[in-house]
């Protein structure tokens, strides 16, 4: 089992391996650079570096230092931070909180800073348009560090081919091959983080620990926990990136998958037209559950609710937005999303509910029974069969979101990025 803290280390870990490849990175360029004495034993003397002459040799150097220019900038960046810290963060915060004798508020500006300063070093910024897209943020980040590997390889096989070298040449391939290490912790670290986010596990979603042997298996319907951050309502309008969808509430958006809904549209947000017989073979709905709930029907499927009262009858409940469950479920810390077959649908206002409460009658004749609500956003629907649910996702707000500081992953963004 992976603990909350080896997640929250991930930035201290990922500035341990800048500072790695930072001294490998300053070991190259003194070899580069380095003169060599004279082979001469009468003459006492250095020559220019044979790397200088070479061109072969000038050409790794330039590909070396393309993809080590970055780690060496923020490891100068590191140790600038480090000096303020020292002077500023340490001897002037502490002055001041002995001559006030309490923390105030103005105790912490400077440690508000720490969040955005750790995002910078290790360049995992929170750009608005990564906020929402956790996979787009690990695939630029993996695709920079497979250029980087491209050019570190291209580098080392000059290294090591290049005859005009002396004995250094082959040190300099093997520094440089044993950077390539750290690339791939990078792309290991930066995995990691994108699996915590977009393939998301609950506590109980394993029987033991959080190992692969003791994973459970999930309801072929179900398609991914997400983490509550995520959802639409954490969407930001003025925000290039982070904004809702365009079509959003407007029941006509082209993109309706259940992913897109989940993160793009607002909690109100109903993603299609009131229900309609000719114009809807499915339609999505949303559910409201607690954790524990969630997980099980994950695992095993939805299953009917029969304990009265049941306003639309015995079946499996749904919504037509997230917004729309808080007068109903009777639990909570976990939504779903999902897309139901229709089938043979009744459709009853306030009037006809007396003929499908709290009973299975309606069963014999239809699949599923739909209320027009005098207020449409209040419009809710019950299926009879819970294989009429094609495919669903979770969003989670339990208990591990805060243990791994996910609900905070975005607090003390400064310049709109870092």
């Amino acid at each position: 089992m992976c603990p909350p803290i080896l997640y929250k280390s991930l930035p201290c870990i990922l500035i341990l391996l800048t500072i790695g490849e930072t001294v490998l990175g300053i070991a190259r360029i003194i070899i580069f650079f380095s003169p060599r004495p004279l082979n001469s034993t009468s003459i006492n003397g250095t020559k220019p570096s044979p790397y200088l002459s070479s061109e072969q040799a000038k050409a790794a150097f330039t590909m070396d230092w393309i993809t080590s220019i970055i780690p060496t900038l923020l490891f100068c960046y590191i140790t600038i931070l480090f000096l303020l810290a020292a002077c500023f963060w340490f001897i002037g915060c502490m002055k001041m909180m002995r001559r006030l004798g309490t923390i105030t508020r103005d105790s912490h500006c400077v440690w508000s800073f720490t969040a955005a300063n750790i995002r910078f070093l290790t360049l995992t910024c929170n750009c608005p348009c990564y906020k929402s897209r956790p996979q787009l943020r690990f695939q630029i980040r993996l695709g920079v560090m497979c250029a980087f590997i491209t050019l570190r390889i291209l580098a080392v096989i000059l290294y090591a081919s290049d005859t005009k070298l002396d004995d250094t040449g082959v040190v300099m391939a093997a520094l440089s091959a044993i950077s390539v290490v750290f690339i791939l912790l990078t792309i290991a670290v930066d995995y990691y983080q994108y699996r915590m986010w977009w393939y998301y596990r609950p506590d109980q979603a394993y029987q033991m620990c959080r190992c692969w042997c003791c994973r459970q298996t999930f309801h072929p319907c179900h398609e991914r926990f997400l983490p509550e951050p995520l959802l639409g309502r954490n969407r930001n309008p003025n925000e290039l990136g982070n904004k809702l969808c365009i079509f959003d509430g407007g029941g006509n958006c082209p993109t309706l998958s259940l992913d897109h809904i989940v993160i793009f549209h607002a909690f109100d947000s109903m993603p299609q037209s009131r229900y309609q017989r000719d114009n809807h073979r499915t339609y999505f709905g949303f559910h409201r559950t607690s954790p524990q709930s969630a997980v099980g029907i994950a695992q095993q499927g939805f299953r009917i609710s029969a304990t009265p009262p049941q306003l639309l009858g015995f079946g499996v409940y749904f919504a037509r937005s997230f917004k729309g469950t808080e007068r109903k479920a009777r639990h909570e810390g976990a939504l779903i999303c999902a897309e139901v077959d229709m089938r043979n649908v009744i459709i009853v206002t306030h009037d006809e509910l007396h003929n499908v409460s709290n009973s299975n009658r309606w069963h014999q004749n239809f699949d599923t029974v739909y209320y027009y609500h005098p207020e449409q956003d209040r419009d809710e629907f019950c299926v009879k069969d819970p294989a009429q649910i094609l495919r669903w996702i979770i969003i989670m707000n339990d208990d591990r979101l805060r243990r791994y500081g996910l609900d905070r992953a975005f607090e003390n963004t400064r310049c709109g990025c870092i």
